[in-house]
């Protein structure tokens, strides 16, 4: 029997054979834009839903935020390490609460806690402070007509007026309408006491706080103005900063900032450094024996070492409540009333850092995350240099991020994209390894 040879089956005339080498399945150039842009999809939607999130809610004390600033933490300790440790050198703090303020006086009983503080404003007008910045807004109709706390409220601001000491109030944009989908061009604020003495120095700023607690708001150009105003209204921390040094917007990092303009970065002092210049508002009233146990300390009368403490400073005066006003922030927990002094001292300290568009952050983020596929691709044979070489790529990579901040002053965040660029392709890698890819490849 003839045994002929089995021809083997035809090839289609410019068919490849297609077989990929034995080892770790390595991606096109296409299947790597296409990622990096998926990861910058996903981080763009990240951000936008963060943003909406606390809008929505009107808080920034939430499990999302919590999550978020939890993961920025060290990065944000990277970019805002600098050589010159920063202190508190423009504020100290006056400190209501429940352990700080004489026995009666407390947020449940505003009436009373608006005795309370015309007293207090009048002692502090006695040590000669540069700036009064009052973290609390006053409700409208929160006391009755003709009520003897807000009487004695006026009065203290006039005193303060009198003395040419500028004093900040706080204004509050109404949560109900933020919580609302927009259909208004500005946003309402809450109904708020009129606190018009004789002279102008009292005046009204935002004491919201933006959704990034790494970011200082300098303006709300999306909230209605306040009193007497018809400009954007200012943040708490810039009309606090502008009263103290008038100047502030001519040089510096803030030279030429405007209310359209991105807020900036800051670095944030921790809770202790503020604790030497913490006063309880108790400490900084005079005794009386007759009824309620406490007043207005008049000239000389006053501790001269909290005097030391308020004499020429920004006094920021705030309530300290348990589950009140507390943020989730880089450097821990803190309640808003430190949070608005370490604005201030960011602002009046120059400690200003300018976000970089997000298409800066993009490149910069695709030539890390390029990198990083270059070295899985040349050493995927050789696993100890190729992590040596990606620990070199992670310095160089930190250490030019904090060049961009100490030198020139500017955010750069190439991390975030780049990072989850690189997970993605990390799972990849799990999902289809070598093996499977081969086999693939075969078929």
């Amino acid at each position: 029997m003839w045994r002929g040879v089995v021809p083997r089956p035809k090839q289609n005339r410019g068919q490849v054979s297609r077989r990929r080498k034995p080892g770790l399945n390595r991606p096109s150039p296409r299947g790597v834009i296409i990622r990096f842009a998926l990861a910058c999809a996903l981080t763009f939607a990240l951000e936008q839903w963060l943003h909406h999130s606390v809008e929505s809610s009107g808080q920034t004390h939430n499990v999302l935020t919590q999550s978020v600033f939890g993961v920025a933490t060290f990065y944000h300790r990277l970019v805002t390490a600098s050589p010159r440790k920063p202190n508190p050198r423009f504020t100290s703090l006056v400190v209501l609460g429940a352990n700080s303020s004489p026995p009666g006086v407390s947020l449940l009983n505003v009436c009373q806690e608006r005795v309370f503080l015309g007293a207090l404003l009048r002692s502090l007008s006695a040590a000669s402070p540069n700036v009064i910045v009052v973290d609390k807004y006053f409700g409208e109709a929160t006391c009755p007509a003709g009520d003897p706390g807000t009487r004695d409220l006026t009065q203290s601001l006039q005193v303060l007026c009198r003395k040419q000491t500028p004093v900040i109030v706080g204004r509050k944009v109404d949560e109900e309408a933020r919580a609302e989908p927009r259909t208004l061009s500005l946003y309402p604020l809450e109904p708020a006491l009129r606190l018009n003495p004789p002279a102008t120095c009292v005046s009204e700023a935002i004491v919201n706080t933006y959704p990034d607690l790494r970011r200082a708001a300098l303006w709300w150009p999306s909230v209605q103005p306040v009193a007497n105003s018809s400009q954007p209204p200012p943040s708490l921390a810039l009309a606090g900063a502008l009263a103290a040094s008038p100047r502030l917007l001519d040089a510096g990092r803030l030279a030429g900032w405007t209310a359209d303009l991105p807020p900036p970065y800051v670095s944030l002092l921790e809770l202790e450094q503020f604790r030497p210049w913490s006063i309880p508002a108790r400490d900084a009233v005079c005794s009386s024996p007759s009824p309620p146990g406490w007043r207005a300390c008049l000239e000389g009368e006053l501790n001269p070492a909290i005097q030391r403490l308020i004499h020429g400073r920004v006094v920021v005066i705030g309530e300290d409540m348990p589950g009140l006003d507390r943020h989730d922030t880089v450097v821990g927990d803190m309640p808003g009333y430190m949070l608005q002094a370490n604005y201030l001292e960011s602002l009046l300290d120059d400690r200003l850092i300018r976000p970089v568009p997000e298409a800066v952050d993009w490149i910069s983020g695709f030539v890390v995350y390029a990198a990083f596929e270059f070295i899985i691709r040349r050493y995927h044979r050789r696993r100890v240099p190729g992590v040596l070489w990606a620990l070199v790529l992670l310095s160089g990579t930190a250490l030019t991020v904090y060049l961009a901040v100490t030198l020139f002053g500017y955010y750069l965040n190439p991390a975030t994209v780049s990072l989850l660029a690189a997970l993605m392709g990390l799972m990849d890698l799990v999902l289809w390894p070598s093996e499977v890819a081969n086999m693939r490849a075969r078929t």
